[in-house]
C-alpha cells in the first residue's frame, strides 16, 4: 500500500520559499493556462478518500494517506479538532497522480468547507484557503468561478496585509489576468498598472517589462494601438530587461503594428523577436515561442496570407488531434475558421467554429445547428466569439440561399450571446467596462433585430416583434438600469449599513479627485506611475469595488435584487400604463437602419423599419434650435422639415384618436429632438400658427422602458415640498453672467408652491446642495449649465461657489420625485449609442430622481421664467407631463409672432413617467371607499343596537 503524506507546516514553508524566489517563480500567464481534466466520480469514492489511521488521529492536521481501504472522508475531517486547517491540508496534499479525480475532489472540498473556514476566525488560514481554491479554478480556466475566491483574498489582504514578499505584485498580475479574461478592462488596468508601479519602485525592471506585456494586451483589446506602441518601445530599450521579455515585447509590438496596417515594421518586430528567441531555452523558450506563433498568425492573417496562417495554427497538436477543452484552443479554432472562410471553405469554417464552442461549452460538434443550453452558459467571452462567428456565417448563407432556417439559427446564437454578456457584466465593478462590452453588443443587437424584421416580413410564424423589442430594450440604458437597481436595493436595505455609508463617502472623494484630474488635464497614458492624483483615483476605485463586493456578498437580499433579471415583456409594460390613452413609440437606431416599436395598452406591437433617410431628416432639423433667430428667419423651411420628421418617425400611425399622452424612447440623434415641436400638418406660415405636436398630446421621454418602470418602484421622498437653488450671479461671481430673470422665476414659484425652502445667491453652495437635495419633494435648480463641449469638459451645473459635474452626481443618492433643471443644455452630452446622452439629466436620473425636466439647448432666461411660473401654477399631484404641456400651450397663447418660435418654449422636456389615474378610475376608487365607509357605519350601528351601552 502506497502512502502519501505532507505536513501543513512544511507546505506553508515551501510555499513561502517558492514565492520569495522571484527569479524561479512562474510568471502569471497573460494568455495561456493548463487544463485539469474533469472526470465525474461516484459518491462512494468521495466517501472513501481518507484512511482509517488518519481518522484515528483526531488532532493530526498534517497527515493524509490514500490506501486500499477507505472511510467516510467528510466524517474524518469533521472529527478534526482544527477542521479548517485539516481541510486546507487535505486540499493541498492531494497527489497529482490522482489527476483524474483531482478537479472533482477539489471542487467538492470547496463546496463542503469554504463556509466553515470563513467562519473560523483565522485570517491566515482563510486567506490561504481562498488563494488555493481561486488559483485552482483559475488554472482550470473556470474564471467566473475563481472570481469570488480571488477578490475575497485581495479584500482580506487589504485588511490584514500581504504575508510574504512578492505576494502583492504576483496576485496583482493574476487579478489583472483574471479581469482581462472576464472583459473587465478597468479593473484589469488597475491591477496591471499597480503591479507595474510596484516593480518599478523596487527596481525590478524585468518584472515591470512582464507587466507591460499584460498592459499591452489590454490596450490591444481596447484598440489603443498608438499608446501601446509607444509604451512597448520605451520598455524594450531598457537595458535591464532580459532576453525573454524582449522577445515578448517585440511580439506584442508586432501585434499592434499589424492592427494599424504597418506590416513592414510589424514584420521587423517579428524578426527581432526570433533573434531573441534563439538565445532562450527551457520554459522561457516555450512561453516566448507561444507569443511569437500567435503574433505571426495574426500578421499572416491580416496580410491575407491565409494558407500560411493555417499552417502556423496547425502546429498546435490540440488543434489537429483530440480537441483540448480550454479557451486558448477555442480562440485558435476561431482564427482557423476565419482563415478557412476567407479562402471560401465555409463548411470547414463552420466546423471550426463549432469545435471552438465545444472547447468552452457542451455542444454537439457534428450538428451545425446545435447550441448549448442557456442554463449551461457560463461567463466566458470565448463563447460569444464562437457564437458570433457562427451567426455571421448563418446570415451569409441565408443571403445566398434564402433559407430562413439559417436566420433562425443566427438569432438563437445571438440570443445566447446576450446571456453571456449579462453573466459577465454581473461581475464588473465599473460602468466603463460595461459600456465597452455594450458597444460590441450594439452591433449584435442590430443584426438580431434585423433578423426578426426579415422573419416577420417573410411571414414565418413567431412573435418576432416581441423578440425584437426585448433585444432593443436589453441594449438600451443598461448601465443606467443597473444604477437604478442598486439605488433601489440600497435605499430599501442598506441605509444604516456602515459599509454602504463608507462607499458613499469614497464615491464623493473619487468624484472630487476625477474632477481635479480633468481640470489639470491629467490624461497621459503612463502617468499613473508618477501622478499622485491618478494613483489616488485608482486606489479609491479599487477600494470601492472591493467594498461593493463585500457587502453584496454579505447582504443576500441586496445581491438578489441587483442581480435580478429585468425582462419587462410587452404584457408587463402594458400593465404599467395608466390607460389606453397612452401611446408608446420606441426607436432603435443602428448603423444601417432605424426600427420603430409602437403600441398602446390595448393594441399589439407595431414593428416597422423607418425610411432610409430618417437620420438625414433629423440632422436637417437640429440646426434650427441652435440659435434664437434660425426658425424666425426661415419659418416655412422649419415647418416642412419638422413635418417631414414627424412623418418619417411613423407618428401618424402611432397616435390614435384617443391618445392624450405619448411616451417616447428616442435613440441616437433623436435624443436631441423635442417631439413637441414637430409639425403634424403643412398649414400655417408663421411659428404661432403651426400645428405643433404639443397641441395634440402631452409627451414624456425615457432612456428605456425598463428603466422607467423600474424607477417607478423607487421610494419617494416623504415630503412634497420644493427646494430651490438659484445662485443668481448678480455681480458676475466666478465670471458667470447674471441671471436677471431668475428672481422673477422664483417669486412665481413661491406663489404657486409656498411651502419649501430656497437657497439663493451665496446660500446656493455645493455644500448646501449635498445636504438638502436628497430628500426634496421637488428639486428646482435655476442657474447656468453646459453640456459636453468636446474639450475634455464634463456636463456641469453651476452653483455659487463651485460647479457640479455629471460624474459627481453618480455619488449622490436622491429620493426626489421631480428634479427641474432650469438651465441651459442640461439634457445634452456625449452620445453613447447604448446609453443615450451622458448629460446632467441622466446624472440626476442615475442618482435616483424619478422624473427630470431638462433642456436641449441654450434656453432663453426670460421665456424660461414665464414657462416655469405657469408650470407650477398648473401642477397637480404628479401630472408633470401634462403640467409642462399646459405651460407651453399658455406660452404659445401669450407669445408674439417671433416669441412663438419653438426655440423659446420647446427646449424643456420631461424624462420619466408617472402612472396617472383616469377620472373614471378615480370615481371608481372614491365610490369603493364610500361604500366601505358606509358598510362600516351600518355594522357599528347594528353592533350598538345589539350590545347597548349601560348607563351608570
Amino acid at each position: 500500500m502506497k502512502k502519501y503524506g505532507l505536513y501543513l507546516s512544511a507546505f506553508i514553508l515551501l510555499h513561502t520559499q517558492c514565492r520569495e524566489q522571484r527569479s524561479s517563480a512562474p510568471e502569471p500567464a497573460a494568455i495561456t493556462r493548463s487544463a485539469i481534466p474533469v472526470t465525474p466520480i461516484p459518491k462512494a469514492v468521495f466517501d472513501s478518500i481518507f484512511d482509517t489511521t488518519w481518522k484515528q488521529q483526531p488532532d493530526s492536521t498534517a497527515f493524509l494517506r490514500f490506501a486500499g481501504r477507505y472511510v467516510d472522508s467528510l466524517g474524518a475531517i469533521e472529527q478534526q479538532v482544527n477542521y479548517p486547517v485539516a481541510c486546507l491540508s487535505a486540499c493541498n496534499t492531494i497527489d497529482r497522480n490522482f489527476s483524474a479525480i483531482h478537479d472533482t475532489l477539489r471542487r467538492w472540498m470547496h463546496e463542503k468547507f469554504l463556509v466553515p473556514i470563513q467562519r473560523c476566525g483565522n485570517d491566515s488560514i482563510e486567506k490561504q484557503v481562498l488563494l488555493t481554491l481561486g488559483d485552482d479554478l483559475y488554472n482550470a480556466g473556470r474564471y467566473a468561478e475563481a472570481y469570488p475566491y480571488m477578490i475575497n483574498w485581495v479584500s482580506h489582504c487589504n485588511k490584514t496585509g500581504y504575508d510574504t514578499r512578492g505576494w502583492k505584485e504576483y496576485i496583482f498580475n493574476r487579478m489583472g489576468n483574471l479581469y482581462m479574461r472576464l472583459g473587465e478592462y478597468k479593473q484589469a488596468d488597475f491591477y496591471y498598472r499597480s503591479a507595474y508601479t510596484i516593480n518599478l519602485d523596487k527596481k525590478y525592471y524585468d518584472d515591470a517589462a512582464g507587466n507591460m506585456v499584460n498592459i499591452s494586451i489590454r490596450l490591444f483589446d481596447l484598440q489603443y494601438h498608438d499608446s501601446a506602441i509607444a509604451l512597448l518601445r520605451k520598455m524594450y530599450n531598457d537595458p535591464k530587461v532580459e532576453e525573454v521579455r524582449k522577445s515578448r515585447l517585440q511580439c506584442q509590438l508586432s501585434m499592434h503594428l499589424t492592427a494599424t496596417g504597418n506590416f513592414q515594421e510589424a514584420g521587423t518586430a517579428l524578426q527581432i523577436a526570433r533573434i531573441h528567441l534563439q538565445r532562450l531555452q527551457g520554459g522561457k523558450l516555450a512561453t516566448a515561442s507561444t507569443d511569437l506563433n500567435e503574433a505571426d498568425i495574426f500578421y499572416q492573417y491580416k496580410k491575407g496570407e491565409y494558407t500560411r496562417a493555417i499552417a502556423l495554427i496547425k502546429k498546435d497538436s490540440s488543434i489537429t488531434g483530440t480537441i483540448t477543452r480550454k479557451r486558448e484552443t477555442g480562440k485558435a479554432l476561431i482564427m482557423l475558421g476565419n482563415c478557412y472562410r476567407a479562402l471560401g471553405r465555409e463548411d470547414t469554417a463552420m466546423l471550426c467554429y463549432q469545435k471552438a464552442l465545444y472547447t468552452v461549452a457542451n455542444v454537439d460538434t457534428t450538428d451545425i445547428f446545435a447550441m448549448p443550453l442557456p442554463k449551461e452558459i457560463t461567463a466566458e467571452n470565448t463563447i460569444m466569439e464562437a457564437l458570433d462567428a457562427r451567426a455571421n456565417l448563418f446570415v451569409h448563407w441565408y443571403k445566398h440561399t434564402a433559407k430562413t432556417i439559417y436566420l433562425e439559427a443566427a438569432l438563437n446564437a445571438y440570443t445566447l450571446c446576450f446571456t453571456v454578456e449579462r453573466k459577465l457584466m454581473q461581475l464588473f465593478s465599473f460602468d466603463e467596462s460595461r459600456l465597452h462590452m455594450l458597444k460590441e453588443s450594439r452591433i449584435r443587437s442590430e443584426q438580431a433585430i434585423g433578423i426578426c424584421h426579415t422573419l416577420q416580413q417573410s411571414a414565418i410564424p413567431g412573435a418576432w416583434a416581441e423578440k425584437a423589442f426585448a433585444i432593443a430594450e436589453m441594449n438600451k440604458a443598461f448601465v443606467l438600469l443597473e444604477s437604478i437597481k442598486r439605488n433601489n436595493a440600497a435605499n430599501a436595505i442598506l441605509q444604516q449599513d456602515s459599509t454602504y455609508q463608507q462607499i458613499g463617502q469614497l464615491k464623493t472623494e473619487l468624484s472630487f479627485v476625477e474632477k481635479t484630474i480633468r481640470e489639470n488635464n491629467g490624461t497621459v497614458a503612463d502617468t499613473a506611475a508618477v501622478n499622485p492624483l491618478l494613483r489616488r483615483q485608482a486606489d479609491l476605485e479599487n477600494r470601492i469595488a472591493l467594498l461593493q463586493h463585500d457587502f453584496s456578498t454579505t447582504h443576500d437580499t441586496y445581491k438578489k435584487e441587483t442581480e435580478r433579471e429585468d425582462s419587462f415583456s410587452i404584457s408587463r409594460i402594458k400593465e404599467q400604463l395608466s390607460n389606453n390613452t397612452t401611446a408608446i413609440a420606441e426607436y432603435f437606431t443602428g448603423d444601417s437602419a432605424t426600427y420603430v416599436f409602437s403600441f398602446t395598452q390595448n393594441s399589439p406591437v407595431q414593428f416597422t423599419k423607418a425610411p432610409p433617410g430618417l437620420a438625414a431628416t433629423a440632422q436637417h432639423l437640429l440646426p434650427f434650435f441652435s440659435n434664437a433667430s434660425n426658425i424666425g428667419n426661415a419659418p416655412i423651411a422649419y415647418r416642412d422639415s419638422a413635418r417631414a420628421l414627424f412623418t418619417a418617425l411613423g407618428l401618424e400611425t402611432v397616435l390614435l384618436p384617443n391618445t392624450s399622452q405619448l411616451l417616447v424612447i428616442p435613440d441616437g440623434q433623436l435624443s436631441f429632438i423635442p417631439f413637441e415641436a414637430l409639425v403634424t400638418t403643412n398649414t400655417g406660415n408663421q411659428p404661432g400658427s403651426f400645428t405643433y405636436l404639443v397641441r395634440r398630446c402631452s409627451i414624456s421621454y425615457g432612456y428605456s422602458l425598463t428603466s422607467i418602470f423600474r424607477q417607478q418602484t423607487a421610494d419617494n421622498a416623504t415630503t412634497d415640498t420644493l427646494t430651490a437653488f438659484a445662485p443668481l450671479f448678480s455681480t458676475g461671481q466666478r465670471g458667470l453672467a447674471p441671471l436677471n430673470n431668475t428672481a422673477t422665476e422664483l417669486e412665481q414659484i413661491r406663489q404657486a408652491k409656498p411651502a419649501g425652502r430656497s437657497f439663493i445667491a451665496r446660500e446656493a453652495t455645493i455644500g448646501n446642495f449635498r445636504k438638502n437635495a436628497g430628500t426634496s419633494g421637488i428639486l428646482h435648480i435655476a442657474t447656468h449649465a453646459s453640456g459636453d463641449t468636446g474639450n475634455q469638459q464634463r456636463p456641469r451645473i453651476e452653483l455659487y461657489d463651485s460647479s457640479l459635474d455629471e460624474v459627481e452626481l453618480y455619488a449622490i443618492s436622491l429620493k426626489t420625485p421631480l428634479v427641474v433643471l432650469s438651465a441651459c443644455e442640461t439634457g445634452i452630452g456625449k452620445l453613447e449609442k447604448t446609453e443615450g446622452p451622458m448629460s446632467l439629466a441622466r446624472g440626476f436620473y442615475y442618482a435616483g430622481a424619478k422624473n427630470v425636466i431638462t433642456s436641449l439647448w441654450r434656453v432663453d432666461d426670460r421665456s424660461t421664467a414665464s414657462l416655469f411660473g405657469d408650470f407650477y401654477k398648473g401642477l397637480s399631484g404628479n401630472h408633470y407631463a401634462s403640467a409642462l404641456r399646459n405651460a407651453k400651450l399658455q406660452y404659445l397663447e401669450k407669445a408674439s409672432a417671433t416669441g412663438a418660435s419653438p426655440y423659446y418654449w420647446a427646449g424643456f422636456i420631461q424624462i420619466g413617467y408617472e402612472k396617472q389615474t383616469s377620472h373614471s378610475q378615480r370615481w371608481l376608487w372614491l365610490t369603493g371607499i364610500l361604500a366601505v365607509l358606509l358598510l362600516m357605519e351600518l355594522w357599528r350601528r347594528r353592533r350598538k343596537k345589539k350590545y347597548p351601552v349601560l348607563s351608570t
